[in-house]
């Protein structure tokens, strides 16, 4: 369990990178915005793993406001 959830961040991890990265290549406003969402569902997604894994309620929450402030209203 413990290393499936530890693919899971490492994988999180990797798209937020190449999130970052892309954002920097990409030309089109289309395509930034959703890579900027992109990034966000990522770190989002992160702080909830966090938060299952160390059972801390702060992290979810923090993990949904984020969630819904950059990847839902924000775009």
């Amino acid at each position: 369990m413990e290393s499936q959830l530890l693919q899971i961040a490492i994988s999180l991890d990797l798209a937020a990178f190449l999130a970052v990265v892309l954002l920097h290549l990409v030309k089109s406003t289309k395509y930034t915005i959703r890579l900027y969402a992109l990034q966000s569902a990522a770190v989002a997604a992160v702080l909830v793993l966090l938060g299952v894994v160390e059972d801390e309620r702060g992290f979810i929450a923090i993990g949904a406001i984020t969630f819904v402030a950059k990847v839902i209203i924000a775009p």
